[in-house]
């Protein structure tokens, strides 16, 4: 049986609605003790639905209850992949409520690795929590929803499950597969009222991205129009909207909710970016609008140098200590004088991992980083001048890191040493271009 935690302290942040959107509706959000989830779960009550949340995670699902009060909110454990424990969230619900009209299914997992690296644990564990989930889900409250008249469920697609991307295909695949699930079910269920969307969010500032995504993209202020960064309010106001009368109309659809991302990939200003002068030229500059030139041409990591197990290709003054599979890339941009290097395993505290592990001065030539390559090493702040291998905390089963690789239209020389924010400090005006490559380590 599902434990199940009620509320019991007043609303602290998010004050109900009576005659909100949703008022007098009872909803199920999975995933909806952080991130996303959470900021769906305070919006549908602040719009007046008293709300079940369904996580894995106890104690942030426990809280949000108590702060939105017993009257509002209770939280029940439930591993989405678990048919047994599906039948226990919605008794419980129902119990505790009434029977469900809103299913908002959030909860997902993301493993970013190239084909070649992926496991057979990591395909089965992403489609079992994205796709099975949704699928359970869906299954067990349709029969619910049908007797109490209707009802709507939407789906957390992604942007990523709506084009391809290099080292995300378990991740995009798992996220077509909801999209194309929602349409399908939408069909199927609409004599019975009930509807069924998919919103496909662009990149979203959560805990979980800043888990795995580069500081600074997510920190600097979003730039309007395409490729911005979105707040989990954006995509929660998307799911109340599905999920009220509002949308009675609407079934079957996949609403981007990306700030433009998928409408095209253009530069984050109002005209093309100036050409880049020869290096070493003081005209070196940025972007118009001070942006820098990311992801704008075709510099792509083809593979990540980190497996299961494994220590990435690191380098410090005796050079010996390299371990394959390389780093690789493709498509240096035209003025590439050299290249630079960062690692980052941002859930890893010093004591039990690295986290940040740079490289740089790497020739405009190289294509890959092998024990051949020359490169000259920063320092490795989980340690003094050593290198730890990455190792999940205690308790934390699974892991993110990321690479982060730069092209830069100048030979820096830079000395060795340097820390990530040092040497990102001196690339500042010089990069011309950033890849990235995201990806989870299994303990």
């Amino acid at each position: 049986m599902n434990k199940v935690m009620n509320g019991t302290v007043p609303a602290l942040s998010v004050p109900r609605s009576r005659g909100g959107r949703v008022a007098g509706q009872v909803a199920i959000v999975t995933g909806g003790s952080r991130g996303i989830g959470r900021a769906i779960t305070q919006l549908l009550v602040g719009e007046g639905a008293r709300v079940l949340i369904a996580d894995v995670l106890d104690e942030p699902g426990q809280a949000l209850a108590r702060d939105l009060s017993a009257a509002n909110a209770a939280y029940v454990h439930l591993d989405v992949g678990l048919r047994q424990q599906w039948e226990a969230a919605i008794d419980a619900c129902q119990e505790l409520f009434g029977p469900p009209t809103i299913l908002v299914n959030n909860a997902g997992v993301m493993v970013a690795a190239s084909i070649e690296e992926s496991t057979e644990d990591q395909f089965h564990r992403v489609f079992e929590v994205n796709v099975l989930g949704s699928f359970l889900g869906t299954r067990a409250v349709t029969p619910v929803m049908r007797k109490a008249g209707g009802g709507s469920i939407t789906i957390l697609s992604s942007a990523g499950g709506l084009e391809g991307n290099p080292g995300m295909a378990l991740y995009g695949a798992s996220k077509a597969a909801n999209a194309n699930f929602t349409k399908s079910a939408a069909l199927e269920l609409a004599a019975d009222n009930i509807r069924v969307n998919a919103v496909a969010p662009g990149l979203i500032d959560t805990d979980m991205s800043r888990a795995v995504v580069p500081p600074e993209l997510l920190d600097d202020p979003a730039t309007p129009g395409v490729s911005a960064v979105g707040r989990p309010e954006d995509i929660a106001g998307a799911v109340v909207y599905l999920a009220a009368n509002d949308a009675r109309f609407i079934t079957g659809a996949v609403f981007n909710v990306d700030g433009g991302y998928l409408a095209g990939h253009a530069p984050a200003t109002d005209r093309p970016p100036e050409p880049h002068a020869a290096s070493g030229d003081p005209t070196d500059k940025k972007t118009e609008s001070g942006a820098m030139k990311i992801h704008l041409g075709t510099l792509t990591i083809t593979s990540s140098a980190f497996r299961h197990g494994e220590r990435i290709p690191d380098r410090y003054a005796d050079g010996n200590n390299p371990v394959l599979p390389a780093l690789s890339w493709t498509g240096g941009p035209e003025g590439t004088a050299s290249f630079a290097v960062v690692v980052h395993d941002p859930d890893a505290p010093t004591t039990y991992g690295f986290t940040h592990h740079v490289l740089y001065n790497i020739p405009a030539t190289a294509t890959e980083l092998t024990p051949q390559t020359s490169a000259t090493a920063g320092s490795n702040t989980a340690g003094a001048g050593t290198y730890l291998a990455p190792a999940p905390p205690p308790g934390h089963g699974h892991h993110s890191y990321y690479f982060e690789l730069y092209a830069l239209d100048a030979d820096l020389a830079l000395p060795a040493g340097l820390d990530r924010a040092e040497l990102l400090a001196r690339i500042d005006d010089h990069n011309i271009e950033q890849a990235r490559i995201v990806g989870t380590y299994s303990g």
